[in-house]
């Protein structure tokens, strides 16, 4: 699968999502993230190298100064945007929704995170 590190935080904050996922559907969801981990790690490595290089300590964090957002936002936008090709664990649809947790037990769950994670792990 072709998408880009900015597809991919996306992706993995709506499977951060789904604590209370289980079966199958648990599994794939790990699997996949183990995966969309290993292929951030430049990714977050390359982030923390601009904000060092662009930014300041202030109150024990980094924040980009303000005469360098500009050529800042250029290249993290530029990195997020950076093709990659990751492979999903893909599952039934079957599947998928026999492990759906109880959305009112889950209320940081909502349906977009559904339909993310349905699109990315559902055998087409």
């Amino acid at each position: 699968m072709k998408t880009t590190n900015a597809n991919l935080l996306m992706i993995r904050n709506a499977m951060n999502k789904f604590g209370g996922a289980s079966g199958t559907l648990a599994y794939a969801i790990m699997k996949t993230r183990n995966t969309i981990d290993n292929e951030l790690k430049a990714f977050e490595q390359y982030k923390n190298e601009l904000f060092n290089k662009y930014g300041e300590e202030k109150d024990g964090q980094i924040v980009v100064k303000e005469e360098n957002q500009e050529v800042f936002l250029k290249e993290m936008n530029e990195i997020l945007e950076e093709s990659i090709e990751f492979e999903p664990h893909r599952i039934s649809k079957e599947k998928f929704d026999k492990g759906l947790p109880d959305l009112e037990e889950w209320p940081d769950l909502k349906l977009i995170d559904i339909d993310i994670v349905e699109q990315i792990l559902v055998e087409r």
